[in-house]
């Protein structure tokens, strides 16, 4: 997935792009047919810039902000006739956007969203749910006893016909 551009038009557009952002958010890239697209973020008001490229399928990716200079360091560095060429790829949990001038290349890999934070709240062994401590009925969501279960999940096992029964809620 990559879009092809002019170097002009690529340097244009990564500078009005950096013009336009908040330097806390990332620029989305967007390669759509015939153009590629960049849009920043400030304050509440989108800019879009687009420039003609030739793009071969539909592709988005985001550049972070502290990534930008190096980008516009490499382009600068362009002949202005050459072709540029931009895209993205999965890489590792996250993406990175690599652009292309013959055999000079640059790529930029992009993290993946943050791993979600263990939960702050104790929760249920079984169920999942965080317990509540102000449930406290027979049936409830407070934790029974010191055991990592709810009562609802301890409740909710019926075999109790044996004497010597254990499974793994009520071992």
């Amino acid at each position: 997935m990559r879009s092809t551009l002019p170097a002009t038009d690529a340097v244009f557009l990564f500078a009005e792009a950096a013009h336009a952002s908040d330097p806390r958010t990332s620029i989305r890239l967007q390669g759509a047919a015939g153009a590629l697209f960049a849009f920043a973020a400030n304050d509440g008001d989108l800019t879009q810039v687009v420039a003609y490229a030739a793009t071969d399928t539909p592709w988005q990716a985001n550049l972070h902000p502290a990534d930008l200079p190096l980008v516009q360091a490499w382009l600068g560095r362009l002949a202005n006739y050459d072709q540029v060429r931009i895209g993205t790829a999965p890489s590792g949990t996250g993406t990175s956007i690599t652009l292309r001038c013959g055999h000079r290349m640059l790529r930029v890999v992009n993290p993946g969203p943050p791993a979600a934070d263990t939960p702050s709240q104790p929760q249920c062994g079984a169920c999942r749910r965080p317990f509540d401590p102000n449930d406290r009925r027979w049936n409830g969501r407070a934790q029974h006893g010191d055991s990592p279960w709810c009562r609802s999940c301890i409740d909710r096992c019926h075999d109790n016909a044996s004497a010597d029964h254990r499974c793994l809620i009520c071992h």
